[in-house]
Protein backbone atom coordinates (compact mmCIF):
# COMPACT_ATOMS: atom_id res chain seq x y z
CA UNK A 1 0.00 0.00 0.00
CA UNK A 2 1.13 3.23 -1.27
CA UNK A 3 2.25 5.40 2.31
CA UNK A 4 1.06 8.25 0.73
CA UNK A 5 -2.39 7.51 0.65
CA UNK A 6 -2.27 6.54 4.06
CA UNK A 7 -3.21 8.72 7.23
CA UNK A 8 -3.32 8.55 11.15
CA UNK A 9 -6.06 10.69 12.57
CA UNK A 10 -5.18 12.33 16.38
CA UNK A 11 -6.77 14.74 19.05
CA UNK A 12 -5.99 17.84 19.80
CA UNK A 13 -7.24 18.43 23.38
CA UNK A 14 -8.17 21.56 24.56
CA UNK A 15 -9.01 22.88 28.16
CA UNK A 16 -11.26 26.07 28.62
CA UNK A 17 -9.55 26.72 25.04
CA UNK A 18 -6.26 26.53 25.39
CA UNK A 19 -4.22 23.54 24.13
CA UNK A 20 -3.91 20.78 26.34
CA UNK A 21 -1.78 17.81 24.56
CA UNK A 22 -2.28 15.59 21.08
CA UNK A 23 -3.16 12.08 21.82
CA UNK A 24 -2.90 9.68 18.97
CA UNK A 25 -5.36 7.46 20.10
CA UNK A 26 -8.99 8.10 19.08
CA UNK A 27 -12.63 7.16 19.66
CA UNK A 28 -13.78 3.49 18.30
CA UNK A 29 -16.79 4.87 16.46
CA UNK A 30 -14.38 7.86 15.05
CA UNK A 31 -13.44 5.42 11.66
CA UNK A 32 -16.48 4.60 10.77
CA UNK A 33 -18.21 8.19 10.86
CA UNK A 34 -15.10 9.52 8.95
CA UNK A 35 -15.82 7.01 6.30
CA UNK A 36 -19.57 8.02 6.19
CA UNK A 37 -18.61 11.53 6.41
CA UNK A 38 -15.88 12.33 3.70
CA UNK A 39 -15.93 10.85 0.28
CA UNK A 40 -11.90 11.08 -0.06
CA UNK A 41 -11.77 8.37 2.36
CA UNK A 42 -11.92 4.98 0.95
CA UNK A 43 -11.72 2.81 4.21
CA UNK A 44 -10.00 2.91 8.00
CA UNK A 45 -8.86 0.40 10.26
CA UNK A 46 -8.76 0.44 14.06
CA UNK A 47 -6.11 -0.72 16.13
CA UNK A 48 -6.42 -1.07 20.01
CA UNK A 49 -3.36 -2.23 22.27
CA UNK A 50 -4.20 -4.54 24.53
CA UNK A 51 -0.80 -4.70 25.68
CA UNK A 52 1.11 -7.55 27.86
CA UNK A 53 -1.13 -10.10 28.83
CA UNK A 54 -1.25 -14.04 29.30
CA UNK A 55 -1.40 -16.05 26.89
CA UNK A 56 -1.84 -20.08 27.08
CA UNK A 57 -2.41 -23.20 24.87
CA UNK A 58 -2.65 -27.07 26.72
CA UNK A 59 0.45 -26.96 27.39
CA UNK A 60 2.55 -23.58 27.33
CA UNK A 61 2.34 -20.32 29.02
CA UNK A 62 3.72 -16.86 28.21
CA UNK A 63 3.35 -13.43 28.04
CA UNK A 64 3.27 -10.44 25.12
CA UNK A 65 2.50 -7.46 25.20
CA UNK A 66 2.80 -7.00 21.63
CA UNK A 67 -1.05 -7.53 21.16
CA UNK A 68 -3.46 -5.37 19.20
CA UNK A 69 -6.99 -6.27 17.97
CA UNK A 70 -8.15 -4.71 14.94
CA UNK A 71 -10.53 -4.36 11.85
CA UNK A 72 -10.20 -7.00 8.89
CA UNK A 73 -9.40 -3.51 6.43
CA UNK A 74 -5.56 -4.12 8.41
CA UNK A 75 -4.93 -6.65 5.70
CA UNK A 76 -5.82 -4.61 2.88
CA UNK A 77 -4.25 -0.63 4.33
CA UNK A 78 -1.14 -2.76 5.57
CA UNK A 79 1.30 -5.06 4.42
CA UNK A 80 1.11 -8.17 6.15
CA UNK A 81 2.58 -11.22 4.53
CA UNK A 82 1.23 -14.11 5.64
CA UNK A 83 3.00 -18.00 5.80
CA UNK A 84 0.24 -20.01 6.20
CA UNK A 85 -3.61 -19.35 6.33
CA UNK A 86 -6.17 -16.81 4.95
CA UNK A 87 -7.55 -14.50 7.66
CA UNK A 88 -9.77 -12.51 5.04
CA UNK A 89 -12.05 -15.51 5.32
CA UNK A 90 -13.12 -14.97 8.78
CA UNK A 91 -11.34 -12.51 10.79
CA UNK A 92 -14.74 -10.13 10.92
CA UNK A 93 -16.14 -12.71 13.50
CA UNK A 94 -14.94 -12.66 17.65
CA UNK A 95 -12.85 -14.61 19.15
CA UNK A 96 -10.32 -15.06 16.06
CA UNK A 97 -6.63 -14.14 16.07
CA UNK A 98 -3.66 -14.24 13.84
CA UNK A 99 0.07 -14.82 15.69
CA UNK A 100 3.59 -13.93 13.77
CA UNK A 101 5.32 -16.85 12.80
CA UNK A 102 8.09 -15.66 15.69
CA UNK A 103 5.41 -16.37 18.34
CA UNK A 104 4.03 -19.46 16.86
CA UNK A 105 7.40 -21.05 17.35
CA UNK A 106 7.67 -20.16 20.97
CA UNK A 107 3.53 -20.76 22.10
CA UNK A 108 3.79 -24.33 19.41
CA UNK A 109 6.76 -24.83 18.07
CA UNK A 110 6.03 -24.73 14.64
CA UNK A 111 4.61 -22.49 12.20
CA UNK A 112 1.55 -24.59 10.94
CA UNK A 113 -0.98 -23.96 13.50
CA UNK A 114 -4.01 -22.61 11.90
CA UNK A 115 -7.42 -23.98 13.95
CA UNK A 116 -4.73 -24.28 17.42
CA UNK A 117 -6.69 -22.20 20.66
CA UNK A 118 -5.01 -19.70 22.76
CA UNK A 119 -6.45 -18.61 26.30
CA UNK A 120 -5.99 -14.73 26.27
CA UNK A 121 -5.76 -13.40 29.90
CA UNK A 122 -7.18 -13.94 33.06
CA UNK A 123 -10.68 -15.05 31.85
CA UNK A 124 -8.95 -17.16 29.10
CA UNK A 125 -10.86 -15.79 26.61
CA UNK A 126 -10.35 -18.80 23.60
CA UNK A 127 -9.29 -17.37 20.84
CA UNK A 128 -8.85 -19.56 17.19
CA UNK A 129 -5.25 -19.00 15.53
CA UNK A 130 -6.63 -18.02 11.47
CA UNK A 131 -3.66 -17.25 10.14
CA UNK A 132 0.54 -17.04 10.53
CA UNK A 133 2.44 -13.90 9.43
CA UNK A 134 6.24 -13.22 8.99
CA UNK A 135 7.44 -11.11 11.93
CA UNK A 136 7.39 -7.41 11.14
CA UNK A 137 10.53 -5.73 10.33
CA UNK A 138 11.82 -3.45 12.60
CA UNK A 139 11.47 -0.22 11.07
CA UNK A 140 7.72 -0.79 11.11
CA UNK A 141 5.53 1.83 12.95
CA UNK A 142 3.19 -0.14 14.41
CA UNK A 143 4.38 -3.59 15.58
CA UNK A 144 2.63 -6.48 16.48
CA UNK A 145 3.05 -10.55 17.41
CA UNK A 146 -0.83 -10.97 17.61
CA UNK A 147 -3.70 -9.46 16.04
CA UNK A 148 -7.21 -10.14 17.60
CA UNK A 149 -10.30 -9.68 15.46
CA UNK A 150 -12.20 -6.57 16.74
CA UNK A 151 -15.32 -7.88 16.87
CA UNK A 152 -13.73 -9.78 19.99
CA UNK A 153 -13.88 -6.35 22.38
CA UNK A 154 -17.75 -6.29 22.93
CA UNK A 155 -16.86 -9.62 24.87
CA UNK A 156 -13.84 -8.46 26.48
CA UNK A 157 -14.83 -5.10 27.70
CA UNK A 158 -18.52 -4.88 28.73
CA UNK A 159 -18.68 -1.41 28.32
CA UNK A 160 -17.57 -0.96 24.73
CA UNK A 161 -20.69 -1.29 22.57
CA UNK A 162 -22.76 0.92 24.56
CA UNK A 163 -20.21 3.94 24.64
CA UNK A 164 -19.01 4.26 21.28
CA UNK A 165 -17.45 7.39 21.55
CA UNK A 166 -16.69 7.10 25.47
CA UNK A 167 -13.01 5.85 25.70
CA UNK A 168 -10.34 7.04 23.56
CA UNK A 169 -8.23 3.90 22.80
CA UNK A 170 -7.56 2.91 19.25
CA UNK A 171 -5.39 4.26 17.01
CA UNK A 172 -7.04 5.17 13.76
CA UNK A 173 -6.02 4.81 10.07
CA UNK A 174 -7.63 6.11 6.67
CA UNK A 175 -7.09 4.79 3.30
CA UNK A 176 -7.50 7.80 1.27
CA UNK A 177 -8.49 8.94 -2.20
CA UNK A 178 -4.58 9.43 -3.88
CA UNK A 179 -4.17 13.14 -4.20
CA UNK A 180 -5.88 14.25 -1.07
CA UNK A 181 -3.69 17.11 0.41
CA UNK A 182 -3.46 16.72 4.63
CA UNK A 183 -4.14 20.46 4.80
CA UNK A 184 -7.22 20.62 2.95
CA UNK A 185 -8.43 17.46 5.33
CA UNK A 186 -7.28 18.86 8.34
CA UNK A 187 -9.52 22.27 7.82
CA UNK A 188 -12.86 19.48 6.94
CA UNK A 189 -11.26 17.57 10.25
CA UNK A 190 -12.21 21.10 11.78
CA UNK A 191 -14.87 21.68 10.66
CA UNK A 192 -16.26 18.32 11.53
CA UNK A 193 -15.22 18.44 15.09
CA UNK A 194 -16.96 21.48 15.78
CA UNK A 195 -19.90 20.03 14.93
CA UNK A 196 -19.94 16.89 16.02
CA UNK A 197 -22.03 16.77 19.35
CA UNK A 198 -19.81 13.45 20.24
CA UNK A 199 -16.67 15.74 20.53
CA UNK A 200 -15.99 18.36 22.91
CA UNK A 201 -12.81 20.05 23.36
CA UNK A 202 -11.12 18.32 21.08
CA UNK A 203 -10.28 18.59 17.16
CA UNK A 204 -9.38 15.63 15.27
CA UNK A 205 -6.28 15.97 12.98
CA UNK A 206 -4.79 14.04 10.52
CA UNK A 207 -0.92 13.19 8.92
CA UNK A 208 0.34 10.94 6.74
CA UNK A 209 1.71 7.62 8.22
CA UNK A 210 5.06 8.47 6.64
CA UNK A 211 5.68 11.59 8.98
CA UNK A 212 4.61 9.60 12.04
CA UNK A 213 8.21 8.24 13.01
CA UNK A 214 10.41 12.12 12.56
CA UNK A 215 7.09 14.97 12.99
CA UNK A 216 4.84 13.07 15.51
CA UNK A 217 5.78 13.33 19.13
CA UNK A 218 1.82 12.77 20.77
CA UNK A 219 0.86 11.11 23.75
CA UNK A 220 0.18 7.24 23.95
CA UNK A 221 2.71 6.75 20.75
CA UNK A 222 3.17 2.88 20.40
CA UNK A 223 6.44 3.41 20.73
CA UNK A 224 9.08 6.43 21.17
CA UNK A 225 9.41 8.29 17.63
CA UNK A 226 12.44 9.53 16.49
CA UNK A 227 12.94 13.72 15.66
CA UNK A 228 13.84 15.53 12.65
CA UNK A 229 15.72 18.32 14.71
CA UNK A 230 17.94 15.55 16.00
CA UNK A 231 18.60 14.10 12.02
CA UNK A 232 18.87 18.02 10.85
CA UNK A 233 21.87 18.44 13.85
CA UNK A 234 23.32 15.26 12.81
CA UNK A 235 23.33 15.83 9.07
CA UNK A 236 24.83 19.82 10.52
CA UNK A 237 27.38 18.44 12.59
CA UNK A 238 28.64 16.04 9.56
CA UNK A 239 29.26 19.33 6.99
CA UNK A 240 30.95 20.51 9.76
CA UNK A 241 33.28 18.16 10.22
CA UNK A 242 33.23 17.83 6.29
CA UNK A 243 34.45 21.41 5.99
CA UNK A 244 37.05 21.33 8.90
CA UNK A 245 38.97 18.20 7.48
CA UNK A 246 38.94 20.07 3.78
CA UNK A 247 40.08 22.52 5.63
CA UNK A 248 43.14 21.07 7.46
CA UNK A 249 44.06 19.27 4.45
CA UNK A 250 44.12 22.38 2.97
CA UNK A 251 46.77 23.98 5.43
CA UNK A 252 48.54 20.92 5.38
CA UNK A 253 48.90 21.10 1.56
CA UNK A 254 49.79 24.25 1.46
CA UNK A 255 53.07 23.73 4.45
CA UNK A 256 53.89 20.68 2.64
CA UNK A 257 54.17 22.46 -0.53
CA UNK A 258 56.21 25.19 1.05
CA UNK A 259 58.77 22.89 2.71
CA UNK A 260 59.36 21.06 -1.04
CA UNK A 261 59.98 24.81 -3.03
CA UNK A 262 63.45 24.15 -2.26
CA UNK A 263 63.16 20.76 -3.75
CA UNK A 264 61.15 21.92 -6.93
CA UNK A 265 64.35 24.63 -7.52
CA UNK A 266 67.37 22.22 -6.95
CA UNK A 267 65.34 20.18 -9.51
CA UNK A 268 64.58 23.05 -11.71
CA UNK A 269 68.44 23.72 -11.22
CA UNK A 270 69.20 20.04 -12.77
CA UNK A 271 67.01 20.20 -15.67
CA UNK A 272 63.81 18.64 -14.79
CA UNK A 273 61.08 18.80 -17.15
CA UNK A 274 58.02 20.69 -15.95
CA UNK A 275 55.64 17.56 -16.82
CA UNK A 276 58.60 15.31 -14.59
CA UNK A 277 57.70 17.57 -12.23
CA UNK A 278 53.78 17.41 -12.36
CA UNK A 279 53.61 13.81 -12.52
CA UNK A 280 55.85 13.87 -9.60
CA UNK A 281 53.63 15.76 -6.93
CA UNK A 282 50.39 14.35 -8.88
CA UNK A 283 51.35 10.59 -7.94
Amino acid sequence: MNAENLFRVTLNQFNNGEFVVNDAETYQALGPDLKRTFPEVIDYVRMSHWGEDHLRTTTESFYEDLIYLSDPSVFDLFTIKFVHGDPTVNFSEPNKAVISDRLAQRIFGDTEVIGETILLGYYETPLMVTGVFEALPANTHLKFEMLISHETLPRLWDWYAEYPWSGNNEYTYLLMNPGTSVEAFNQKLNQYSKVNENIENEIVISERIGDIHLYSNKSFEPEVNGDVRIVNFMMMLGIFILLLAWVNYVNLSTAKAINRSKEVGIRKVICSSQLTLIIQFLI
